[in-house]
């Protein structure tokens, strides 16, 4: 059956609701980005005097994107053209391989910009010589960074925090325990949100929540205390960044990884960790311990060997046969010195 037949033999009560269900499907925060997007490859199309949705029209409209944006904002506005076109028209432009081929295309040699991280020291630092009353609202972002909550519980040696839609629980003890319980003491007693950041000024917390900008700027903020070049490349995901990094510094693996930042694709958990140059180093000395180590299991065990005049002996160690060249040349001076 036809989408044409189908919607005639379909009642018009189940069609506006099938309407008001299909407009819900988009992501409710960024719906307006999505249909952005949307029009404006409507727009071109009438432009193009063209009505089609064939890969050949999708495709030369990303072709023309491609002389004005870079590559990651040509995937982006695939992803979103994707998710509209299939919605809107049951269009799955997933299909288009020659378009795929063309994003990766452009993608080659293109290297993002990544925010910086923190280091454990920089950390360390800027929690113990920070001053509370100015920056005690940015001592638990950098300790968990956890941006949503729905619900704390307090126990005598740790919080945890359950983190909406993803149902992911963090634990924070010991030292970082006691500076965010610090802050949270500081809270309203029932907030009417359940959003762990609240405006914090001069030692004292209100009920306004603290957005999204100032969260982000946050990392900035401290670049610029512990004086760290480029404190522009500090934003809101070198928090993420800097919590992975450290995770695998510390010996954790990419399963740690995933499981801090919710990520489930190994791709994209690795595009957090920075590859810096102490995790460069940790490398390097893993792979020449493991050589120096190899090197002494295979070592030959030293034998005895008799000190002669020939400059090499299969039987002795270099050590021995540096000694033996040495007795050589003095035997050929003694000689030279009594003719």
């Amino acid at each position: 059956m036809s989408q044409e037949s189908d919607i005639s033999c379909t009642p018009p009560e189940i069609l506006n609701l099938a309407t008001t269900a299909t407009e819900n499907l988009l992501p409710s925060k960024s719906k307006g980005k999505y249909d952005v997007i949307y029009k404006k490859f409507l727009e071109w199309r009438l432009r193009k005097n063209t009505t089609s949705f064939s890969e050949s029209v999708v495709l030369v409209y990303f072709t023309e994107l491609a002389k004005k944006y870079k590559s990651s904002s040509l995937w982006a506005y695939y992803s979103m053209l994707k998710s509209t076109l299939n919605i809107y028209h049951n269009i799955n432009i997933e299909n288009y391989k020659r378009l795929q081929v063309f994003l990766k295309r452009q993608s080659e040699g293109h290297r993002p910009k990544k925010a910086k991280t923190f280091t454990p020291e920089e950390v360390h630092k800027f929690i113990n010589e920070a001053p509370d009353d100015i920056y005690l609202l940015t001592k638990p972002l950098i300790t968990n960074t956890i941006i949503v909550v729905c619900d704390i519980a307090y126990t005598e040696l740790n919080l945890v925090f359950t983190k909406t839609k993803t149902a992911r629980s963090f634990t924070i003890s010991g030292e970082f325990y006691m500076i965010v319980k610090k802050y949270l003491d500081l809270r309203p007693p029932n907030p009417a949100c359940h959003f762990l950041f609240l405006n914090y000024q001069r030692g004292k917390c209100t009920i306004q929540r603290v957005g999204i900008n100032k969260l982000a700027a946050m990392g900035k903020q401290i670049a610029l205390f512990l004086n760290l070049k480029d404190a522009q490349l500090y934003t809101g995901h070198t928090f993420r960044r800097s919590s992975a990094t450290i995770c695998v510094s510390g010996g954790g693996d990419i399963l740690d990884v995933k499981k801090i930042g919710g990520w489930k694709f190994t791709a994209v958990a690795e595009g957090y960790i920075d590859d810096n140059i102490n995790n460069k180093l940790d490398r390097g000395n893993t792979i020449l311990q493991q050589i120096n180590k190899t090197a002494i299991s295979d070592k030959p065990s030293k034998k005895p060997c008799t000190i002669t005049s020939s400059s090499t002996n299969n039987n002795c160690s270099n050590s021995n046969n540096n000694t033996s060249i040495i007795k050589h040349y003095e035997l050929a001076d003694n000689t030279a010195r009594q003719l």
